[in-house]
């Protein structure tokens, strides 16, 4: 999993677990609302689970441990609506859904086809944003204004070989604008 705070790759469990210190820290003795007994419920119930029930992608942490089975005991959970989004959410992989794919974003490499803060500059990124279209059509173009540039790149490539093999063949499909092409660090978006 994609921690949403930091960026990083993180098992399941240990997102978990940051979120139980987070609440821990937000339920301290000294605090109005206190919850530490829950949270002390939560964390030995937690231990207990077994990695595949904690991978479980159809229910959420405490959807698991307030289901009833027959001749096993039952758990109550007594806690605000609030602590239950916090730890039920499933929004641990910052990402989005494009039509039916799901897709997620996260650093990789893109290839920086234009940049310019000319009066024009949008205007000649999207003639060259077609171009690019109409020369390689299975990459995928953005054209972004970041202060005070107009600026066309090209693909999402998780590392930069794969980088650099594209910035290759655009420089061949469009010689008339290689000197101008390189590859550039960015936000990428890759299917989850």
């Amino acid at each position: 999993m994609l921690c949403a705070i930091c960026g990083i790759f993180v098992p399941k469990q240990e997102l978990y677990l940051m979120k139980l210190r987070q609440i821990m820290y937000m339920s301290r003795p000294n605090h109005p609302s206190s919850i530490r007994p829950l949270i002390v419920a939560f964390a030995l119930s937690f231990s207990t689970l077994t990695i595949t029930s904690a991978q479980s992608t159809d229910q959420s942490i405490l959807d698991y441990l307030t289901r009833s089975e027959p001749g096993k005991g039952t758990i109550k959970i007594f806690q605000p609506d609030c602590i239950r989004a916090l730890v039920s959410r499933r929004s641990s992989m910052p990402g989005f859904t494009v039509g039916d794919d799901a897709v997620m974003k996260m650093r990789g490499y893109r290839v920086q086809v234009y940049s310019g803060n000319r009066p024009n500059s949008r205007a000649i990124a999207t003639s060259r944003e077609a171009k690019v279209k109409e020369a390689i059509p299975e990459l995928d173009t953005y054209v972004n204004y970041e202060a005070p540039f107009w600026k066309l790149r090209v693909g999402n490539f998780p590392n930069s070989l794969e980088a650099q093999q594209a910035l290759s063949k655009l420089k061949a499909a469009l010689p008339e604008f290689r000197r101008e092409m390189y590859v550039v660090r960015d936000q990428i978006f890759v299917p989850r």
